[in-house]
């Protein structure tokens, strides 16, 4: 949660000088400083399994590389709208692929939350 203000005052600075890959900086910068804010939270006791650092990251990498894929498979059409949906599609397609293979429980939890929200 901590990323999410820090990454929008950084597009909003970042993007009209270097465009699309200002978002990328943006992005790159906040999920940093945010894993910091965690490395400091873990010195202040506050618990952390360090073994699931891996499992998390997974599905936004793997959520990248695919819409990375997709930008490189539709060579220039990805900057159309159709192109950009399919791309983030993608992404989120894998994403949810890789949480549910890797992430079993937080994603029954999920499931269980969200049928509880909807009746």
């Amino acid at each position: 949660v901590f990323a999410i203000p820090v990454n929008l005052v950084l597009n909003v600075l970042l993007l009209p000088k270097f465009g699309a890959p200002g978002a990328g900086y943006a992005t790159a910068v906040a999920l940093t400083l945010q894993c910091v804010v965690l490395i400091w939270g873990g010195n202040l006791g506050v618990p952390f399994k360090w073994t699931r650092l891996p499992k998390l990251f997974a599905p936004g990498l793997t959520a990248g590389a695919a819409a990375l894929f997709c930008v490189k498979f539709l060579g220039g059409t990805a900057s159309t709208p159709l192109g950009l949906i399919l791309c983030i599609a993608a992404g989120v397609v894998v994403a949810i692929f890789v949480t549910r293979l890797l992430l079993p429980g937080e994603w029954f939890h999920l499931r269980r939350h969200l049928a509880r929200k909807g009746s």
